[in-house]
């Protein structure tokens, strides 16, 4: 997937805070069930274990998912320079 977040960042005055933020971050969409389940696991961490939300019954389950999800667009911020992909 090509990173147009950087490619436009280019064409942007080079001090800015886009491009600053182009050159340290990609956004990825999660079309593909690893990437999904990518997604689903780092909810999971962020509210269940960081914020600790209770979410409902299923709380041994390593992943935050709901019937939203099947019709949702899901996005992953990748960090660039360290080459992390958000994993739970």
């Amino acid at each position: 997937m090509t990173n147009d977040t950087a490619r436009r960042a280019q064409h942007l005055d080079r001090n800015s805070p886009l491009a600053a933020f182009a050159k340290q971050f990609r956004f990825s969409i999660a079309n593909d069930k690893e990437s999904r389940y990518r997604a689903y696991a780092l909810r999971h961490k962020v509210f269940r274990q960081e914020l600790n939300y209770d979410l409902g019954v299923n709380s041994d389950i390593p992943f935050e998912n709901d019937a939203h999800d099947e019709h949702a667009i899901l996005c992953l911020l990748n960090h660039i320079p360290s080459g992390s992909i958000p994993v739970a």
